[in-house]
C-alpha cells in the first residue's frame, strides 16, 4: 500500500501472518510491528515515523526504513537481518552485533559518530556517508568483499579501521574502490574517542533517564522541610582518548530551585579510565512537595555531548532535623514576640542561614542586624502568626516556632 495517503495502520497488529509489509512515502508517524512476527520485509521509506518496535521481529530480514525521523533504531532482536537501509533520519548510535548476516548497510545522512562493523563479515556494501563520523570499523578479515564503500563527508579526523592498513594507505586492491575523503586515516588499530558514563551509588545512568531511582542515587527520598540530602555522582571516561567536559556552569540545574551543586567537578580532562565527581544537594523549599530537576553536563562525546538525567526529591510535611548541640548554643526571645525577636548564639562555628518561614513553608522576607558578635535582632513587625525560624551552620541545623502577636 505505497503512497495511498494513509495516516494510520491501527489494526496491522491482527496481521498475525504477514511476511512483507510496503508503506511507503504514506503519513504514518508511528509503527508497531511486535505482534507480526512473521515478519521477512518492511518498506516504510518516506514516512514521518518517529518510533518503531522491531523487538520481535526475530525473521525479519530486510528494513528500508529511510528518510524518516528515526532518533534511534534497535535491531538486536532481529538475527536474520541482512539488508538494512536507515539513511536520512536522526540516528545518534547503531548496535549491529547481533547482525552477523548483514550483506548491505546504508546510514548515510545520521548523526554517528562511531560505528562498529568488526562482526559484520558477510558485509559487501556500506554507505555511511554525511555522519559525524571519527571513528569507523569494518575491520572483519572480509574487506576484500567489501566492494561497495562510501564514506565522504564525515569528520575530518575520521579513522577507520581496517584488515591491511598498508594496502588501504596504498591505495591499492579493493581499497582503490573504495570512495572517502581525503585526510581519513587507515589504521588496524584506531582510537575509539571519550565515551562519558555516569554512575550514581555505583550503577550507571543512561543519558535521557527520566525515570529518578534510589538505586542509582537519583531518587533523593524524603527530606523533612528544613534539611538537606547530599548525592554523589562519578562522570567517567570510558574511551581512549581524553574526555573534556566543557559548558559553563559545568552542571546545570533546569525546572527547580531546590537542588544545587555544593561541589562541582574538580577536572576538565578525564584521561582513559579517569573519574571526577560532583555533589547535588536536596534542600527543599516547601513542605509536602515533589520536586523534579534536569541535570545537564556538556563534553565532547560526540554521541553524547550532552549528557542529561532527572532527580527528584520530595519533602515531607515535618519541619527540620534539630540537632540537640544546637539547640543548646541558641535563646531565643520573647517568644511569643510582638514581631522584634532576638537570637542569642554561643556556638563556636558559624551560622550558615536563617531563614523565616510561615506554616506553608513559603519563606518570608525580614529585617536582620547583627547587634553584637553573638547577638541578632530580627524585624518580624509587619507580620501576624505563627512562624518557623530555621538556623543552620555548615554540620547543624534547628527549628523554632515563632509566634507574632
Amino acid at each position: 500500500i505505497p503512497n495511498s495517503l494513509i495516516f494510520d495502520l491501527t489494526g496491522i497488529e491482527d496481521f498475525l501472518a504477514l511476511e512483507l509489509l510496503d508503506i511507503t512515502g504514506n503519513g504514518i508517524s508511528s509503527l508497531d510491528m511486535s505482534n507480526n512476527t512473521l515478519l521477512r520485509e518492511i518498506y516504510a521509506e518516506t514516512n514521518p515515523i518517529s518510533t518503531i518496535n522491531l523487538s520481535t521481529n526475530v525473521n525479519l530480514e530486510i528494513a528500508r526504513l529511510g528518510f524518516m525521523q528515526l532518533t534511534s533504531l534497535d535491531v538486536s532482536n532481529c538475527p536474520l537481518l541482512s539488508d538494512l537501509r536507515c539513511n536520512s533520519n536522526q540516528i545518534t548510535s547503531l548496535d549491529l552485533s547481533n547482525n552477523p548476516l548483514l550483506t548491505l548497510l546504508g546510514c548515510s545522512s545520521n548523526q554517528l559518530c562511531s560505528l562498529d562493523l568488526s562482526s559484520q563479515t558477510a558485509l559487501t556494501s556500506l554507505f555511511c556517508a554525511d555522519n559525524m563520523l571519527t571513528y569507523l570499523n569494518v575491520k572483519n578479515g572480509t574487506n576484500n568483499s567489501l566492494t561497495s564503500f562510501s564514506a565522504t563527508s564525515n569528520q575530518a579526523g575520521l579513522c577507520i579501521q581496517v584488515d591491511d592498513e598498508v594496502a588501504a594507505n596504498a591505495n591499492s586492491g579493493v581499497y582503490a574502490s573504495w570512495l572517502v575523503d581525503v585526510g581519513i586515516t587507515y589504521s588496524e588499530s584506531c582510537s575509539t574517542g571519550p565515551e562519558i558514563n555516569l554512575i550514581g551509588n555505583g550503577v550507571s545512568i543512561i543519558s535521557g533517564d527520566t525515570t529518578p531511582d534510589v538505586i542509582d542515587d537519583t531518587d533523593f527520598g524524603t527530606v523533612s522541610f528544613g534539611g538537606f540530602t547530599d548525592r554523589v555522582f562519578t562522570i567517567e571516561n570510558q574511551g581512549d582518548v581524553d574526555l573534556v567536559l566543557t559548558g559553563t556552569p559545568l552542571i546545570q540545574i533546569t525546572n527547580s530551585v531546590d537542588f544545587t551543586v555544593v561541589s562541582p567537578p574538580n577536572s576538565v580532562v578525564l584521561a582513559n579510565g579517569g573519574t571526577t565527581q560532583f555533589t547535588l544537594r536536596y534542600t527543599p523549599s516547601m513542605a509536602g512537595t515533589i520536586n523534579i530537576a534536569n541535570i545537564s553536563f556538556e563534553s565532547e562525546d560526540c554521541d553524547e555531548a550532552t549528557y542529561e538525567f532527572d532527580v527528584r526529591g520530595e519533602s515531607s510535611t515535618t519541619l527540620g532535623i534539630e540537632s540537640s548541640e544546637l539547640i543548646d548554643q541558641l535563646k531565643l526571645y520573647p517568644v511569643p514576640s510582638n514581631g522584634l525577636v532576638h537570637l542569642r548564639y554561643e556556638g563556636s562555628e558559624p551560622l550558615t542561614s536563617i531563614d523565616i518561614v510561615d506554616i506553608n513553608g513559603k519563606i518570608i522576607n525580614y529585617k536582620f542586624e547583627t547587634e553584637a558578635i553573638s547577638l541578632y535582632t530580627i524585624n518580624l513587625s509587619h507580620l501576624k502568626g505563627i512562624y518557623f525560624l530555621i538556623i543552620k551552620t555548615r554540620h547543624s541545623q534547628t527549628l523554632r516556632k515563632l509566634v507574632i502577636i
